[in-house]
Parts: structure tokens; C-alpha cells; sequence
């Protein structure tokens, strides 16, 4: 998989947890979580970029937390970086939306 140096860029503010918007100056994109959840949620798209895909089972077993929790953290992912990801059928699992 190669990745276009601008999504790469994107993802470095990503790992840094700000993103650029046009017209503004910094948006967090993790403001509002406490610290257990902003570790998961951050670990969880470190892990998608790095190997290109992310499950449940993941942010389970980094986490400590119950299936539903991750499910629900993969929620606040998509809800929070709406076009990072999608959900692959055939692999059951999440991949880069631009794989």
C-alpha cells in the first residue's frame, strides 16, 4: 500500500492530535475525552495506518475494555475522522478509506 505524501502529512497531525482546518487555526481532535479514552482512540488510528486495518479485538485488548466499549470507541473514531476509514465485509475489519 502506498500512501500519498499529503495523507501522510494529514496523519502526522492526526498523531499529534490537531488537524488543520481552513479558516481556523487548530482544531483538537480529541477535546472533550479523558485520558484512558484519548490513549485507545489515539493507539487505535496509530495501529490503522500502521498496518491498515483495525477490529474490535484491538482496541480490546490495548484498552482493557468490553466489546461494546470498542465498538463504541470505533464510533467516536468515525464520528470524530469521518473519512479515515471503512468498514472491508470480506476482512471484517476497518481499513483506510483510501485503500
Amino acid at each position: 500500500m502506498t500512501l500519498t505524501s499529503a495523507f501522510l502529512i494529514d496523519l502526522g497531525k492526526i498523531h499529534q492530535g490537531a488537524v488543520r482546518v481552513p479558516g481556523e487555526t487548530k482544531v483538537e481532535i480529541w477535546n472533550g475525552l479523558r485520558p484512558a479514552a484519548r490513549f485507545r482512540l489515539q493507539s487505535a488510528v496509530e495501529h490503522l495506518v500502521k498496518n491498515g486495518s483495525l477490529n474490535r479485538a484491538y482496541i480490546e485488548k490495548i484498552g482493557e475494555v468490553t466489546t461494546a466499549q470498542a465498538s463504541y470507541d470505533i464510533r467516536e473514531i468515525l464520528k470524530r475522522l469521518p473519512n479515515l476509514m471503512r468498514y472491508d465485509r470480506s476482512r471484517k475489519c476497518y481499513v483506510l478509506a483510501n485503500s
